[in-house]
């Protein structure tokens, strides 16, 4: 089955703890890093994408410390991650 979704990678379990309540709106779940993403505390968030943009405009404008917006898809055996913005 294909799945097409956007994660957001944080450095630390504190910026993931933090965006989380920025992106309750957006419906955003917290997973643990995909292993195709390979900077990361090992804890991400999931935003579908009816929410991709208006997650990246809310992390854009917050603040939080570093953090990785990919892209996803494939798979679940075969997924592929493409980097579209960090802070």
């Amino acid at each position: 089955m294909m799945q097409h979704f956007y994660v957001f990678a944080f450095d630390s379990t504190h910026s993931a703890i933090e965006a989380e309540r920025l992106l309750a709106p957006c419906k955003a779940v917290v997973m643990p890093t995909p292993r195709v993403i390979t900077v990361s505390c090992g804890m991400s968030l999931r935003v579908e994408d009816e929410y991709a943009e208006e997650g990246l405009r809310l992390m854009k404008g917050s603040g939080i410390g570093s953090w990785h917006y990919y892209e996803m898809s494939g798979s679940r055996r075969d997924l592929k991650s493409k980097l579209l913005d960090e802070a």
